[in-house]
């Protein structure tokens, strides 16, 4: 297969974040629109952060860490830190999506506790939520106004919050219950009632 390699559009603004008093304990390095046509590739290995992709039109064909899969408009595709990735325009031809780069003291725990890490993609009922906070994402990075890393700080914490309740809707709410039960007793011994009940 004849394929190009990074050919795609990408409208990119970035942030050190060197200049900030007070670092937020989540921070947006990198925040793109990506326009992609037939053939465009990019492939990432031992990710050093991680990067949140939603995916607005067309098709996204993913590897990472031995899984594959395709991603429509609508869902988002989490490239995990410490990954390899390779991300390719799916069978529509195109591929339309806005990315952005997130680090932060704590952000692995986080990805971790929520389940986050063992997902690569995230399908959304209402997908239109979490588009409006990837465009506030992006505007903030682009014009930076004053306490914009702070503000991306929250939005990334939305974006996570959101993506926890759609992986979460997928479990029947009996399978829910049960997994809810037993974190709340990690580290109890509950009786046989407790655990009938």
């Amino acid at each position: 297969m004849n394929r190009r390699v990074e050919e795609y559009q990408d409208q990119l603004y970035t942030d050190s974040h060197e200049f900030h008093p007070v670092l937020p304990p989540i921070r947006v390095t990198i925040a793109l629109v990506s326009r992609w046509g037939p053939g465009d590739s990019f492939e990432r290995m031992n990710r050093p952060v991680f990067s949140f992709n939603l995916v607005t039109k067309g098709q996204m064909f993913y590897r990472q860490q031995g899984k594959e899969g395709t991603v429509g408009p609508g869902e988002l595709f989490i490239a995990q830190k410490g990954k390899d990735q390779v991300f390719e325009t799916g069978n529509a031809g195109y591929l339309h999506k806005r990315t952005i780069l997130v680090d932060g003291i704590g952000l692995d725990a986080l990805m971790q506790v929520t389940g986050l890490t063992a997902v690569d993609r995230v399908s959304f009922d209402k997908p239109a939520r979490v588009t409006s906070l990837f465009r506030r994402c992006y505007q903030l990075m682009r014009d930076k106004p004053s306490g914009f890393a702070t503000e991306m700080s929250v939005l990334v914490y939305a974006i996570i919050n959101e993506s926890c309740n759609a992986i979460a809707a997928k479990h029947p709410p009996a399978v829910r219950a049960a997994i809810e039960f037993m974190e709340q007793n990690l580290k109890s011994n509950p009786s046989l009632a407790a655990i009938s009940a």
